[in-house]
């Protein structure tokens, strides 16, 4: 819900990761920082691998059922498609780094060198959440709040489901508002019409 989001705007997002992160004790921080980057389940995040890491394309790979190896990550959508992960910004420096670390077992672990499992990010989560005073603070706000501003910022419904690992019958079920968004459907209207009649537009005479 809209209520989960880490802000409105990229000043007020960029505000509340930076009280996230100061907080956060320092095995935290590159899992809450894929989160942002992501957009990715937190689940998807806990269970990568130094395996699953590709580096030609900068991605987390999990594979489907009909090739997936012996104790690779099941991901939501494992019995149809890979899911897929691009890794950008400090996240991708982040897991380069823990690659080299932890070649194998998971690369994101608590301070005991332990996995993260649900329970862990959640409590977690739910401490922040009572530290700094933000009500609706849950791990998955990262992820609801990467779906809004990909749409706010005109990406196309198919290309964030793709990117999310979800369908792009989801997206539209759970972003609807966004999509019927007439102020920004009128603002994409006249900013093509405009750019339509400047290719119309005769050239000056030389």
């Amino acid at each position: 819900g809209a209520e989960a989001l880490l802000g409105t705007n990229a000043a007020e997002i960029e505000a509340a990761h930076a009280k996230i992160m100061a907080v956060s004790r320092a095995h935290w921080r590159p899992f809450i920082q894929a989160l942002k980057d992501t957009g990715a389940r937190p689940g998807e995040i806990a269970g990568a691998t130094a395996a699953d890491f590709k580096p030609d394309m900068g991605a987390f790979v999990f594979h489907k059922e009909s090739n997936r190896r012996r104790g690779q990550f099941s991901h939501k959508t494992s019995k149809s498609k890979d899911r897929v992960i691009f890794l950008s910004g400090p996240t991708l420096t982040n897991v380069k780094e823990l690659v080299e670390k932890y070649p194998t077992g998971s690369l994101f672990r608590r301070k005991n060198g332990k996995n993260f499992g649900k329970v862990n990010f959640v409590d977690r989560f739910m401490k922040l959440r009572r530290r700094l005073k933000m009500p609706h603070l849950t791990s998955y706000s990262y992820r609801h709040t990467f779906a809004t501003e990909m749409l706010k910022a005109g990406m196309d419904v198919d290309t964030l489901a793709e990117l999310m690992g979800n369908s792009a019958m989801v997206i539209r079920l759970h972003y609807s508002h966004l999509l019927a968004d007439t102020k920004g459907l009128r603002e994409k209207l006249e900013r093509f019409k405009t750019a339509a009649a400047e290719t119309q537009r005769p050239s000056p005479a030389a």
